[in-house]
């Protein structure tokens, strides 16, 4: 079986064999298999099993509700049939052996789309360090906005408090409360202390634990009254009321936002000072997130202890989804010095400074830890407000990114091979009540991420350089093309004015250039370009994007519309627009009577006289422009309406000749014939109350008859030509 041919590749005594087996007694490992459109779940071969009980439910979801199979103990896979593209989900699956209850979980789904939301970070930086290091500082902050990040910088003085910056935090908080996730604390940011713990069950422990957590829950109740007790070794544990340390011991209500912290002060085991043991974290933070470093995707575990709270299942049930079971080595901590892990988790009997069997802080300053991501547990060095800390101070080594003291409580970082960040798996692990196993210690307010929350697993290669230019209001993108071998194309994002991101495109192009048109003269505009991979791990397939390639231009100029017509002739209750508007191709007209036109310059005629709105909308491809005008139409005089049959015109439609007529002997002085430019085209003083006309001359057309008397009046007539 596959668990057995990873210890017959280590060398091992008898004593650590068996406690690893703890954590795979403890565990169940599991991965998926994508089939189509179903996945193929599967586990490790245990002995003496009489069942596996198999938990679905949608990512995100609280509870699991009942099984959805019950399977037999020498059953190692479940084929899940039906599954949706680009949707998540999560599986739980639980082994009932002779010796213990295994539980295992994966978060799956095939071809995942995170598509894009507003997210922001508060990135704290202590005052000093952001002096000393301002390019690294804003290479951080670039990398930040080139992964899609908004950032909310926070400048951090030390004479001001904890409770201020808590505040400042907080005003970020909720006027962003729908886009804040995570915080990281750069430099010696104060540290809270809060409860009556000692996670590490030690006596001489027990007191008051360092408490990040504090600055990522925003809304619930942190008091300083009742706590009291100075049985603690060090001071700096005891926790009596009114003394700035907080009394809860679990956190008041759900931790809101991920909280990180890169803090090297107090690492006199390294001959760097803090600025440079910050500057080299910062580097290897930018260097990894670009590609530039790359460990191979497998993970490594030695766990020193023997007991069955199996410390290292934490490690166990994740890396098993992140990489498959064949690539989790149970080897020796030490190797990493030589050899590159992605993960690697180390437990052991603690000190402030060490875990016996895996390292300490000495080793740390003088070694080159090649793993990404770490996990270490023991006693004492969870609290990591101390001088020489190891949990620290493991940032400080190596390749090291992040920290966690996982153990008591178990960490949760199973989602991450779908593409979540450690901040993610940071809330879920400091939120889990029992949705999960726990262990002991869950809640409470010493679970704390070392290290930056935004960090993910797998980064892609980034496109080259992008140029932007402005051809006549539209940006013209182009840029050079990633070396990224698995590429799907490319994601175009833009910010416009600095008010929030937006995804220009919905699939990902192969293009190395792309037009945004309908721009807006005097805006600036941001453009990411990012690489799009289908990354696929033992968990699923996602697509993930790399860091962008940024670039920005202002509009000078657009081609906006501008609206504008004017009335032309005579026409008493007939609109005759002429229009004038500019940069539009596309036109729309209402006449205020509940008629309209999509003519260029219309020709409307009014049933009655009366003051009527016209307007007109004018537009292009990208954007369009309104102009209103009220225009009077009455028929001069004491002239009737032309319906009312005072004035009678025939025949209508005409070809040669037209007759008319007025009622009660009305007397005609004279006859006008207008064209549809209200130009005078025919013109005749009469005496008469009935008149044949010539119009022979006419071409055809629509036309206004206006007769001058006693009493003006006006009808339109169209002359139809006949065609020989």
């Amino acid at each position: 079986m596959k668990t057995i041919s990873c210890f017959l590749f280590c060398v091992w005594t008898s004593f650590i064999l068996s406690a690893q087996n703890q954590n795979l007694l403890y565990s169940v490992q599991i991965t998926a298999e994508i089939q189509d459109e179903s996945l193929l779940l599967s586990w490790e071969e245990f002995e003496d099993v009489s069942g596996y009980m198999i938990y679905q439910r949608m990512f995100g979801e609280k509870g699991w509700g009942v099984p959805v199979a019950n399977l037999a103990g020498d059953v190692q896979e479940y084929l899940v049939e039906g599954i949706q593209k680009n949707q998540l989900y999560e599986f739980r699956i639980i082994r009932n052996a002779a010796a213990a209850f295994g539980t295992g979980y994966i978060t799956t789904g095939i071809e995942v789309d995170h598509g894009y939301a507003d997210k922001g970070i508060i990135l704290v930086v202590e005052a000093t360090m952001a002096a000393m290091l301002p390019d690294e500082i804003e290479r951080l902050i670039n990398d930040l906005i080139a992964e899609a990040w908004i950032v909310f910088p926070i400048v951090y003085h030390r004479d001001s408090s904890h409770v201020q910056l808590k505040s400042m935090m907080q005003d970020i908080y909720f006027d962003n409360i729908d886009i804040i996730k995570s915080a990281f604390l750069v430099g010696n940011i104060p540290v809270v202390y809060s409860g009556i713990i000692g996670p590490d069950g030690h006596t001489d422990h027990i007191g008051a634990w360092p408490c990040d957590g504090f600055y990522g829950e925003m809304d619930g109740l942190w008091s300083d009254q009742f706590a009291n007790d100075t049985n603690a070794n060090q001071s700096r544990h005891h926790n009596v009321p009114g003394d700035g340390k907080y009394d809860q011991s679990r956190f008041p209500s759900e931790v809101d936002i991920a909280v990180g912290r890169a803090d090297f002060t107090r690492l006199d085991r390294f001959s760097d000072p803090e600025e440079i043991l910050l500057k080299k974290y910062l580097d290897k933070n930018h260097a990894f997130r670009r590609g530039l470093i790359e460990p191979p995707r497998r993970g490594l575990i030695e766990e020193n202890f023997n007991f069955n709270e199996a410390f290292a299942q934490s490690a166990v049930r994740s890396f098993s989804s992140f990489f498959g079971r064949d690539s989790v080595h149970l080897r020796d901590f030490d190797l990493l010095k030589s050899e590159s892990y992605l993960w690697s988790y180390g437990a052991g009997g603690g000190n402030y400074q060490g875990a016996s069997g895996i390292s300490n802080t000495t080793n740390f300053a003088n070694d080159s830890i090649q793993s990404s991501f770490t996990m270490l547990f023991g006693s004492y060095f969870g609290d990591w407000d101390a001088s020489n800390n190891f949990l620290r101070a493991a940032l400080a080594t190596g390749n090291v990114l992040s920290n966690a003291w996982a153990g008591r409580p178990v960490w949760l970082f199973h989602p991450m091979a779908m593409g979540f960040d450690l901040g993610h798996a940071t809330l879920l692990s400091q939120n889990n009540g029992g949705d999960y196993v726990t262990g002991f210690g869950a809640q409470q307010i010493h679970i704390a991420l070392m290290g930056d929350p935004s960090l993910k697993m797998f980064y892609p290669e980034a496109p080259g350089d992008l140029s932007v230019t402005d051809i006549g209001g539209h940006a013209m993108l182009e840029w050079e093309a990633s070396e990224e071998a698995n590429m799907m194309g490319y994601h175009i994002y833009r910010n416009e004015n600095a008010e929030g991101m937006t995804r220009m495109t919905t699939t990902p192009i192969m293009e190395l250039t792309y037009i945004d048109s309908c721009l807006h003269a005097g805006s600036t505009y941001q453009y990411y370009v990012r690489t799009v991979q289908m990354e696929r791990t033992a968990s699923g397939s996602y697509y993930n994007e790399s860091a962008s390639s940024m670039n920005d231009i202002n509009i000078s100029m657009a081609d906006m519309p501008a609206a504008n017509f004017e009335q032309v002739g005579d026409w008493n209750l007939f609109f005759s627009g002429n229009n004038l508007s500019e940069n539009a191709d596309e036109f729309y007209w209402d006449f205020g009577d509940g008629n309209n036109s999509t003519e260029v310059n219309p020709r409307h005629e009014y049933d009655m006289p009366g003051s009527y709105t016209i307007t007109l909308i004018a537009s292009n491809s990208c954007f369009s422009d309104t102009i209103q005008q009220e225009i009077d139409f009455q028929i001069t005089s004491t002239e009737d309406i032309i319906h009312d049959q005072t004035i009678l015109v025939f025949p209508n439609p005409a070809t040669d000749h037209i007759t008319i007529q007025t009622r009660d002997n009305i007397e005609i002085e004279r006859i006008e014939i207008l064209d549809i430019n209200g130009r005078v085209i025919l013109s005749e003083k009469l005496n008469f109350s009935k008149k044949v006309l010539d119009v022979s001359t006419l071409h055809s057309g629509t036309y206004l008859v206006r007769v001058k008397g006693d009493e003006s009046m006006s009808k339109k007539i169209i002359i139809e030509r006949e065609i020989k």
